[in-house]
């Protein structure tokens, strides 16, 4: 459990909702459920009761939530007589997912984050001066950052339902620049039908309800508990641009 974990937390419990904090936080939803479901599992206990028109607090939820408001309130006191910068942040939806899930760079509570696009965010540079930016393009003319290429393990996921997994069809984003898409594309041609999406968060939506096979990265696919379609990986190649001080 981490700090991102709390401030999630926090927005379930104030909200009442996993679709309205997914979108506060600029979340896939199944991201936000994912978090929430390792918490209980941590703390082995039930924080929330599902229901179809939103979910309640458990007791333990409650006294939990004058925890994490404790806990998040003492934090910010502390960086703020440190340093009181807030990072800005310019990244894509799917990569957002992978940091909240592995490296937690970013601060989803304090720091200034635009979520845009990978075909979007070259352009999109020049428009304010961005502390960390993570895309899946190589950038050139940012002399004043520091540049880490990094690997993103992949693996064709699906989830097991009623549906034979040969039947599936494979799901892809419809932006063109989105490296999962070529990938995808590349793998399957013209052998199963394709359905185009506007954003990672639609597409893990259908796959966790078996209405089709994506490209996801390894992490993200294993911490949704998704089954393998092939245990062939694939490497996607991502940049991440810390800005230099």
């Amino acid at each position: 459990m981490n700090l991102n974990d709390l401030t999630i937390f926090l927005k379930i419990y104030e909200t009442g909702s996993l679709n309205k904090s997914s979108k506060i936080l600029g979340c896939a939803q199944s991201n936000i459920s994912a978090r929430l479901k390792s918490m209980e599992e941590e703390l082995g206990t039930i924080l929330f009761f599902r229901r179809y028109n939103g979910i309640l607090p458990t007791e333990q939820g409650r006294k939990f939530y004058s925890f994490a408001q404790q806990t998040i309130s003492e934090l910010n006191r502390f960086k703020n007589g440190i340093n009181s910068g807030v990072q800005h942040i310019l990244t894509s939806e799917m990569l957002l997912n992978i940091d909240i899930q592995t490296e937690q760079k970013i601060d989803i509570a304090k720091d200034e984050i635009d979520i845009k696009r990978t075909s979007e965010i070259p352009s999109q540079i020049g428009s304010k001066v961005y502390d960390l930016i993570y895309c899946f393009q190589r950038l050139k003319n940012l002399s004043s950052y520091q540049m880490l290429q990094k690997k993103l393990e992949a693996a064709y996921f699906y989830q097991a339902l009623d549906l034979p997994r040969q039947n599936l069809p494979l799901l892809v984003n419809k932006d063109p620049a989105c490296p999962f898409r070529k990938q995808s594309l590349h793998d399957f041609a013209n052998s199963r039908k394709i359905i185009h999406l506007d954003s990672f968060e639609n597409i893990l939506r259908l796959v966790e309800l078996g209405k089709g096979l994506t490209l996801l990265p390894f992490e993200i696919g294993r911490a949704r508990e998704l089954e393998h379609y092939s245990h062939h990986k694939k490497e996607i190649i991502f940049y991440s641009y810390q800005l230099i001080r």
